[in-house]
């Protein structure tokens, strides 16, 4: 097969909570969350000379972020004998703010890319290995390979501190799946607010210092809402149980931290969503991008475009089958 170009697509995911941020358990970290048709994005290898990346979106990889995957790609190129790429980012729909885990889609992509268009191939393990991704939760790298819905329960209790991904790049120690299950083909409402920052890479370190750890209980609260809830009600296609699931994850411990850190900006936002026909209102990762459920949401969207010119609405649904690979 001529692999001259390869072209990787890449349902992204909404993460619905960390689980263990506390110190008593066995475990920590773990997380629940799944995979979503849009915002999708696009990574294509071709061979060159050097090693390239090219970033079109309109927000990018940061340069330390770009450096770590330059430096991955050159590692996996020494240790296979590779030829090099040159690696182009794109955004099919949407334009991705945060929260939907591309980074850690993006080097699985193009470290996957690299692999096959030289002709190798490797174990799901081992490309996660060469990617460093999944340090601190499982969902982005297991809703890459297969999409669904992911529990991870996270990693043994080694008493080190807790840490966002960021920090956790390029330790190999993968959080232990639980279980991933097809999710029904509900409707779902995306809202990208461009008028509430993201946090930084350092804003992020800062948060996870202040509020780690939370208390045993509050860990036991959202263990239970994520799998007896969450969980179950996708494995039963049972859609009020599922939003009221979600709802009660925002009131928890971490989730309720990670939405104070946008402060009245994202309550008010949310509280508009409400307002114009949202059931449920859920904030993905550590935001500020929210998604949503609606009765009916071609009308909810189409208002909600009137109303809140500031934000980007997009109408999906789950994904339940991974990245798509095709040749050119």
């Amino acid at each position: 097969m001529n692999k001259n170009n390869i072209s990787i697509l890449i349902p992204t995911r909404l993460h619905l909570s960390l689980l263990s941020m506390h110190t008593e358990g066995t475990r920590v970290n773990g997380g629940v969350g799944f995979a979503v048709e849009s915002p999708s994005i696009s990574v294509t290898a071709s061979l060159s000379d050097k090693l390239i990346i090219k970033d079109m979106r309109p927000v990018g990889l940061c340069n330390k972020k770009r450096s770590i995957l330059l430096t991955s790609l050159s590692e996996v190129v020494k240790k296979y004998e590779l030829q090099n790429i040159t690696v182009t980012i794109k955004e099919n729909t949407g334009s991705i703010h945060h929260g939907f885990g591309s980074g850690t889609a993006i080097y699985l992509a193009s470290i996957e890319a690299l692999l096959l268009i030289n002709s190798q191939s490797t174990s799901n393990n081992e490309l996660i290995k060469l990617s460093g991704r999944g340090g601190t939760s499982g969902i982005g790298i297991h809703t890459y390979f297969d999409s669904g819905l992911v529990v991870d329960i996270g990693k043994k209790n080694k008493g080190e501190p807790h840490s966002p991904s960021s920090q956790a790049t390029g330790v190999f120690d993968p959080p232990l799946l639980l279980q991933q299950t097809s999710m029904p083909d509900w409707d779902i409402g995306i809202c990208i607010p461009h008028h509430i920052k993201a946090l930084t890479e350092q804003e992020e370190i800062a948060f996870f210092d202040q509020t780690c750890p939370i208390p045993e209980s509050e860990a036991h609260k959202i263990m239970y809402h994520a799998v007896a809830g969450a969980y179950a009600a996708a494995k039963e296609a049972d859609k009020p149980t599922f939003e009221a699931s979600i709802r009660a994850l925002q009131e928890c411990a971490w989730k309720k931290a990670e939405r104070n850190e946008h402060g009245k900006p994202l309550a008010d936002l949310e509280d508009k969503l409400y307002q114009l026909g949202a059931t449920t209102v859920g904030m993905s990762s550590l935001g500020p991008s929210l998604f949503f459920f609606a009765k009916d949401m071609d009308t909810t969207i189409e208002l909600m475009k009137i109303k809140l010119p500031t934000c980007e609405f997009i109408k999906t649904k789950p994904a339940n089958t991974g990245r798509e690979i095709s040749y050119a």
